[in-house]
């Protein structure tokens, strides 16, 4: 028989990875489970990425990024788990692992690298400094500078 194929929101992932709730976490546990044997498949979009990122990491939660990156990059590679944006999801958990981003900043960051030419980023963050293949500055530049900006 074939498997289900169902959407999954991020609260599903953070009720397993926080086992923080007596009936939905053993239950998301179970689903995640049948998806590993090929029961259903649970199929997730990048947005719901990024919602789990970031409630993972929010002041309340006190989950450093690094561990919180690497822990949801392992659990989306599960099998069973339909990611979207495979590689450019995992890629921007990298960076949130490795360079301490949030990954809406990592997201842009690959889609950038990704852009043939090399896309530059307009920000007010200062987070894109920490990766230097990417160029990245502000509103007020721009309007200051203009094209000189872009390598």
């Amino acid at each position: 028989m074939k498997p289900a194929v169902m959407l999954a929101d991020a609260n599903v992932f953070l009720r397993f990875l926080r086992n923080d709730h007596p009936e939905h976490s053993p239950a998301a546990k179970k689903l995640i489970e049948e998806a590993a044997a090929g029961a259903v498949v649970l199929r997730v979009p990048e947005i719901v990425v990024a919602d789990i990122f970031y409630t993972l990491t929010a002041p309340m939660m006190k989950i450093p990024r690094a561990p919180a990156a690497r822990q949801l990059a392992a659990l989306l590679q599960q099998p069973g788990i339909e990611l979207d944006n495979r590689s450019r999801v995992l890629d921007a958990l990298g960076l949130c692992e490795t360079r301490n981003i949030d990954y809406g900043d990592a997201a842009l960051i690959v889609l950038a690298q990704a852009a043939a030419p090399s896309l530059p980023v307009v920000t007010y963050d200062r987070d894109f400094a920490k990766v230097s293949q990417i160029t990245a500055f502000s509103p007020l530049e721009w309007l200051q500078k203009g094209r000189k900006l872009i390598k």
